[in-house]
């Protein structure tokens, strides 16, 4: 489970932003997750 340097200044500049946080957050979350998942099982889900 990394996190490439890119997404973690992009999740940085969401959050010193302060305004969609929470929202942003809640896409980034769920598109790491499906990567990571996709990852770990491979084509079976």
């Amino acid at each position: 489970m990394f996190i490439s340097t890119a997404a973690k200044a992009e999740a940085e500049r969401a959050i010193s932003t302060g305004k969609t946080v929470s929202r942003t957050e809640k896409i980034f979350m769920k598109k790491a997750r499906l990567r990571i998942e996709r990852r770990r099982y491979g084509n079976f889900l």
